[in-house]
Order: structure tokens, then sequence, then C-alpha cells
């Protein structure tokens, strides 16, 4: 998600996903976005970070915080009397909340160890 606007593959994945918020093939198999989707945030974290006592699934999760993000670009377009132009954007609104949802640190993208393991999936995804 995060390298929708930069990289046409991953554009054309999401594109193509029929889940909720991209959660689902070609990412994971259906069955594992179905787990993953009804797993609390308690059970998502890492265990390396702080104890989570936060018992809303990562669907609920979601949700939430998109709504939060639909509800605050509506009342600044009638605050300002705009025409409506919000599309929600997969590396800039979605990639942050799954990450906060998982507990992830910020820049964990950027490491050597997140980006080879990001090319061997890449591929593998690509051969499907």
């Amino acid at each position: 998600m995060r390298t929708f606007n930069t990289n046409a593959k991953a554009e054309s994945r999401l594109s193509t996903s029929v889940w909720p918020h991209g959660i689902g093939p070609p990412y994971i198999a259906e069955d594992e976005a179905r787990t993953a989707l009804a797993l609390t945030l308690a059970e998502l974290r890492n265990p390396s970070n702080p104890p989570s006592v936060d018992h809303r699934t990562l669907k609920a999760f979601i949700d939430e915080e998109v709504d939060k993000i639909v509800a605050a670009r509506r009342a600044k377009q009638a605050s300002s009397d705009g025409a409506p132009d919000f599309v929600l954007c997969a590396s800039h609104n979605l990639a942050p909340i799954i990450q906060e949802a998982a507990g992830l640190e910020k820049g964990f993208h950027e490491s050597k160890a997140f980006k080879k393991e990001y090319k061997s999936w890449e591929k593998s995804v690509d051969r499907q």
C-alpha cells in the first residue's frame, strides 16, 4: 500500500482487490484475510511492543479510522463550500492505519530487512 503511487504493480494489485481495504487476495489468501480481519489488536500487535488491551478487531479498527478520515474531509469540504474531491488513498490513508493497528514502528518499511522481504514477496505474488 505504501508504494501504490509509485509502483505500477502495487497499483494493479490493489486496484484488482475486491476485499475491504485491500486486505485479501492478491496479498493474502481469503481464509487468511478473514482470520486477519477478525483478530483483535491485542492479538495482532508484535509481542515486542508494550502490551495492548485493545480488543477491537482489525476490521473494526480500520473502519473506525477510515470513518474519522472521511468525516474530517467532509467537514472541511462543507466549511469551504468546495466540491467533493476526496478519494481514500492507500499509501497515505490506509497504510498508516494498518501500520498503527499492527503496532509497527514508524519507518519500518525503510529497513533493509523489510525491503528484502518485500522484494521476495512481490516476486512470489507476480508468479501467481
